[in-house]
């Protein structure tokens, strides 16, 4: 009788700890904002080029794909006034506050990874800002890091055009107020993201 049921606890422990690994090996990633970045280029009058970044942004992959939610109103230029003019001339956060990006980067493509592995992948993805959702090709290369640990990074600058956004006008307007001559439409964006698996 003894041996029966250290069998059956010892089959129950085997299951139990089964489900468990299971459930690790599908557990979601959540990004980590303190080691990532979000930032863009804009080029003024043809020939100046500035960097610009968002403080505030968050992120997860689950099963099915990779999600990156941008506060419009964290954009940092450092020049306040210029900050608040894209705030609501550019982006309009009173009624479009966020930026989303979505692409099938699903948790298997993580697991996946061997530690300290490097992985290249082609992704289209949705970009939606503003009222306006399109598609957006980038190439992202993956490293785990560590077990618990990925790092997702744009191979090279991800070109999105601010026409097709809808955001035109407020490029148009942006230059009319700071007297330049022209802001070039078409905006470089790099992304430097850190995951995390979620325990």
């Amino acid at each position: 009788m003894f041996r029966k049921n250290a069998a059956r606890a010892l089959v129950t422990l085997s299951l139990v700890a089964g489900c468990a690994l299971a459930a690790s090996a599908r557990a979601d990633w959540t990004l980590v904002p303190d080691d990532s970045a979000v930032t863009f280029v804009t080029v003024k009058n043809g020939a100046i080029a500035e960097a610009h970044y968002f403080r505030d942004f968050s992120g997860t992959v689950d099963a099915d794909a990779a999600r990156l939610v941008i506060e419009l109103a964290s954009v940092d230029t450092l020049i306040p006034i210029r900050d608040e003019r894209m705030r609501e001339m550019l982006f309009e956060i009173a009624e479009f506050p966020k930026a989303t990006f979505e692409a099938p980067v699903g948790t298997a493509l993580l697991d996946d990874l061997a530690p300290g592995e490097t992985k290249s992948v082609e992704v289209a993805g949705t970009l939606s800002i503003h009222g306006v959702t399109r598609e957006l090709e980038a190439t992202l290369l993956l490293t785990r890091a560590g077990d618990d640990r990925v790092l997702v990074a744009t191979t090279a600058p991800v070109i999105v055009s601010a026409d097709a956004l809808d955001l035109g006008e407020g490029v148009e307007r942006l230059r009319e107020v700071a007297g330049l001559n022209s802001i070039t439409p078409m905006v470089p964006v790099e992304l430097v993201l850190s995951f995390a698996r979620d325990e």
